[in-house]
């Protein structure tokens, strides 16, 4: 009688730790993938966008969501175009400069050609205000040399700096 309840416990424990496994797995890395309860702000972009991976889409509703803090500095945000997910990135934490209570606030580059290029965008929840920056790590050095532009309305990135407000989702 001994020896079958030390074969079911046996028989017990891979399973519940099997089970404990995938739940745990699928708490930390849910709120990446799927819905998430952090802050999304949704923006009207009237022209052809490309995102900080590379990616080219059409105008249409641009949606960033701040999913988690990756870091101190960084986070991982997701991106969707027309409510389709492209992507997730890494940002960078950058000091907020948009006063609190002011609408979130989404910066692109406009090239000559109509192009808006995701910069970064920044929100304020509470008495907090986060910026986040989501350009590529090469494209980093350009805009911060970009703060003095080389000529009126242009930067190094080749465009001029646009401002759109967003609404909160």
């Amino acid at each position: 009688m001994n020896s079958t309840r030390v074969s079911r416990r046996r028989a017990r424990s891979p399973v519940a730790l099997a089970c404990g496994v995938a739940m745990v797995a699928c708490a930390m890395f849910l709120p990446v993938w799927g819905g998430s309860s952090d802050r999304c702000v949704s923006v009207q972009v009237p022209g052809p966008i490309v995102l900080p991976d590379g990616s080219n889409h059409p105008g249409g509703t641009l949606t960033l969501c701040h999913v988690r803090d990756f870091s101190p500095v960084s986070g991982v945000h997701r991106l969707a175009v027309d409510r389709m997910p492209v992507c997730l990135v890494l940002s960078r934490r950058v000091g907020a400069e948009t006063p609190l209570g002011a609408p979130p606030r989404v910066l692109f580059y406009r090239t000559a050609d109509g192009v808006y290029r995701l910069v970064g965008y920044s929100y304020s929840a509470g008495r907090k205000v986060s910026s986040f920056f989501l350009s590529r790590p090469e494209s980093r050095a350009a805009v911060n040399a970009a703060t003095v532009p080389p000529s009126v309305g242009q930067n190094s990135l080749g465009g001029s700096p646009v401002l759109l407000l967003a609404s909160v989702e």
